[in-house]
């Protein structure tokens, strides 16, 4: 049965499960489908707060009829799918990169030569849905995914979460669950939730959660580097200040909230935005300044410096309502204007849901000329924002941008987002990596740390020897630093993950550049190529599963003991292919480029006995993954017995002897053969009787031979004449029937014809 998958990222409900299947006649309501999870394999590496997981899911159709539907895979936002995988005939078809244009007709090609292929595109980072045509009754589809992601973490606990909610869905039991964890970390691990959780035949009501505490220290380092021989390397550094933070090491601050209250803001949005301001002004430290604008085509300030928060602040926003155009450039000039006397960090959280009417050039340049030190963090709220302009503004002055839909309340998104940056505790960070030198490294500018929260910077470097890293900030205006013995390797390539994470980064920096100043050739380049050698989908690129047409060969697959030939279609630049023969030999293959596949030739003992036996194949690329193959062959020492029938056994010169050659099953040969096999390869066997490969007539005592031939949709059997030229003597002679089957095994049958020399003639 020949199946095609089709993956595409889209915009789905929001389901909060892992791994459900939506049936073409009920695309809203899982529970409602046929397709029952057999079992669910989630198998968690978690190296210092970044978790790869590989999630493997098998689903069978226990309805009445072929059912066709969609796999949907929600997934976080942080979460970043490396590699996808479906499985055919029992072997792995693994994910490559590819351009999405040559993604598209790589998968049209397939589907139109009727191959297996399927595609995922980038295209929202929260899910993405696996299109399966037609599943059988009883049969099976299986589902790997492995994706990455940076924890959350927070108070220094790092948690790891699975959606695992079945219940709620109304979907059958499953089968089987297993999930299990394993965890290493640069910081002690104080405490850790189980590892471990095995489910059977049961409907999960809760998603798997699993949590680890780290040790509080002053402020702790972690550090990791991966590096090739002969090329630079990379670095993840990890920064976290001590979790149980003193009032006295907050570092105070003065913060102006901007926001807008034009027309567009009416309704729900304007409450909405009030109960955001105030929620914010709530979150102030004790000492911290405010300054709260509240702007339209004008200004109407709380008050015009920085102070306080008091009663008359929230009584301001309470009376705040929503009116008149949009003038961004004035509000943030005159906010800016504000700090200039303030000698604390400063930081302007700015909330919008329309475009200034002054051109956003000139807005940036001013706004970037004035702010200094200033961080500004921006809000764009609904579709009508401009999203490049608001990221750049927050981008070139050090904040951040958040989008805010209409998802999403936007008092809940501010008051979230600000009781992050509220109680910062690490600022003015620096890295010293002594003789090594670093570079591209992300963030690109050094953020300040916030209580209960960490710090992930990835990079380059150059160099090589023993070093000491020092990293140096300051806690409560007192300067700390900490100093860290690193061994810079020529070669170190322990953690892959390491270069794959900062390739990552560095692919989200350039399409943010994109987003923000437009897309040039050279970004672009550097995106796919980023995404191709460290496989990570982008909406430049795919990531293509396509079962190669070529399938693992044997040659022949029907054979006597002897040499046959062993041809598997592997990657060129794989590092081993290592065939587990049956009779416990292990032969590694030989690439031919001519063939452009790995072969090598093993021999069959000729104390074999007849039946069906099994390689397997372990095929491991470049990167250290394998892939893996199987395929049977038989060893066939069994002669197929032919029965020769003659139209007429008396034949005249210039006549033809007209033959059909039929194999024998016989009641005992047949019952012989099931009896050894006991069941098992009964039909296989019993295949030897009857699997011809060629069958050629000869009369013996003359150079006449012809090969016989079978028909589709004729009479049974192989059949063909012999044509006797009139110089043929009289006289009896013995025709030969040679059947040769796929193993090359030969049996003869022969025969008398008499040949007379009455001669065939034409009437006139």
């Amino acid at each position: 049965m020949r199946w095609f998958l089709l993956l595409v990222l889209t915009l789905l409900p929001a389901f909060a499960n892992a791994g459900i299947v939506l049936s073409d006649d009920n695309p809203d309501l899982p529970g409602r489908t046929p397709l029952t999870l057999v079992s669910q394999q989630v198998d968690v590496n978690i190296v210092d707060q970044v978790a790869t997981t590989t999630l493997v899911q098998v689903f069978r159709n226990d309805g009445s009829v072929a059912t066709a539907g969609t796999y949907v895979l929600p997934l976080s936002e942080q979460a970043s799918v490396m590699e996808y995988s479906f499985w055919l005939d029992g072997r792995r078809v693994r994910s490559t990169i590819q351009g999405k244009d040559d993604a598209e007709k790589t998968v049209e090609q397939a589907e139109a030569a009727g191959e297996e292929a399927s595609s995922l595109a980038w295209n929202d980072p929260d899910s993405f849905t696996a299109r399966f045509t037609t599943l059988d009754v009883g049969e099976t589809r299986r589902f790997e995914v492995v994706y990455s992601e940076l924890l959350p973490y927070e108070a220094g606990t790092v948690r790891y979460s699975h959606p695992l909610d079945y219940a709620t869905m109304g979907l059958p039991p499953v089968e089987d669950v297993r999930i299990d964890v394993t965890v290493v970390d640069s910081k002690p691990i104080s405490s850790m939730a189980p590892t471990s959780m095995r489910l059977t035949d049961t409907v999960p009501d809760q998603d798997f959660q699993f949590d680890y505490q780290l040790e509080s220290t002053d402020f702790g380092l972690s550090f990791r580097t991966f590096r090739k021989a002969g090329e630079q390397g990379f670095f993840v550094a990890t920064v976290a200040p001590r979790e149980q933070t003193t009032d006295d090491q907050i570092v105070r601050k003065d913060v102006a909230f901007v926001f807008d209250v034009s027309g567009s803001m009416s309704g729900i949005k304007i409450a909405q935005a009030r109960s955001a301001l105030k929620a914010c002004l709530n979150l102030m430290n004790p000492g911290d300044g405010a300054y709260v604008v509240a702007f339209n085509d004008g200004l109407s300030p709380y008050k015009n410096k920085v102070g306080p928060v008091d009663a008359g602040a929230h009584a301001f926003v309470d009376g705040l309502a929503a009116g008149g155009g949009t003038e961004i450039q004035n509000a943030m000039l005159s906010t800016l204007d504000v700090f200039k006397a303030s000698e604390r960090p400063t930081a302007i959280v700015f909330l919008t849901d329309g475009n200034g009417r002054l051109p956003v050039e000139d807005t940036l340049r001013k706004v970037h000329d004035a702010a200094g030190p200033t961080r500004i963090f921006s809000f764009g709220v609904g579709s009508s924002v401009n999203q490049a302009f608001l990221e750049r503004l927050a981008h070139e002055n050090r904040g951040s941008y958040t989008a805010i839909n209409g998802s999403v309340a936007i008092d809940d998104a501010v008051r979230e987002f600000y009781a992050s940056i509220s109680q910062p505790v690490l600022t003015d960070l620096e890295f010293d990596f002594g003789d090594v030198v670093a570079n591209r490294a992300y963030p690109a500018v050094m953020p300040d740390v916030y209580k209960g929260q960490r710090l992930v910077i990835t990079g380059r470097y150059r160099g090589v020897g023993e070093q000491t890293l020092t990293v140096t900030g300051r806690i409560g205006g007192e300067e700390r630093n900490l100093e860290l013995p690193i061994d810079f390797t020529a070669e170190d390539t322990e953690h892959p993950w390491v270069a794959r994470m900062w390739a990552k980064r560095r692919s989200d920096h350039l399409l943010a550049d994109i987003r923000m100043y437009g897309e040039t050739p050279e970004a672009k380049d550097e995106i796919i190529a980023l995404s191709s050698n460290y496989q990570f989908a982008t909406p430049y690129t795919s990531l293509v599963a396509h079962a190669d047409p070529r399938v693992a060969s044997l040659t022949p697959a029907r054979i006597k003991p002897g040499d046959p030939v062993l041809a598997i279609p592997a990657p060129s630049d794989s590092v081993a292919v290592t065939a587990f023969l049956p009779f416990g030999e292990v032969k590694d293959l030989v690439y031919d480029t001519d063939a452009e596949l790995w072969v090598t030739r093993f021999l069959v003992p000729r104390s074999a006995v007849d039946g069906v036996y099994w390689i397997h194949i372990v095929a491991t690329d470049r990167t250290g993954r394998s892939e893996f193959f199987k395929l049977a062959y038989t060893v066939d020492t069994l002669a197929p017995v032919m029965q020769v029938a003659l139209d007429d056994d008396v034949v005249a010169v210039g006549g033809s002897i007209d033959i059909t050659a039929r194999p024998v099953i016989g009641f005992l040969e047949l019952g012989t053969e099931m009896v050894r096999a006991l069941g098992r390869d009964a039909a296989a066997r019993a295949k030897a009787f009857v699997d011809v490969k060629t069958v050629v007539a000869r009369l013996a005592g003359t150079d006449l031979e012809v090969p016989l031939r079978s028909s589709v949709g004729g009479a049974p059997g192989w059949h063909g004449s012999i044509d006797l030229p009139l110089s043929t003597p009289a006289g009896t002679y013995s025709l030969e029937i040679t059947a040769t089957d796929v193993a090359g095994n030969k049996h003869t049958v022969t025969t008398d014809v008499y040949v007379e020399r009455t001669a065939v003639v034409g009437v006139l």
